[in-house]
């Protein structure tokens, strides 16, 4: 994923601290969206690399890989949310 280093870093520091939210649901919250959008943002230009690479079989299956590791990893902080807070992240 490239990233500016300032959201690389957020980004990192979030990840590092999991499944130990903050205690403070807000921020918690922020930085789960936040990282959620990273993650969907990656996913949405692997689609697209996907389409472009078609012919190409082994790049294909290592961008398919790339997203299923994104989509589990977005599943994973849902669920870790869930169990935290015990309620679904809200998206707003």
């Amino acid at each position: 994923m490239a990233l500016e280093s300032k959201a690389a870093d957020r980004l990192l520091s979030f990840c590092s601290k999991l499944p130990g939210f903050p205690a403070d649901e807000a921020a918690a919250a922020a930085e789960a969206r936040f990282t959620l959008a990273c993650f969907r943002d990656r996913s949405q230009v692997l689609e697209s690399e996907m389409q472009q690479s078609a012919s190409n079989s082994q790049g294909l299956a290592m961008l398919r890989c790339e997203n299923e590791a994104l989509a589990s990893a977005q599943r994973v902080i849902q669920t870790l949310w869930l169990r935290r807070f015990g309620v679904a992240l809200a998206n707003n």
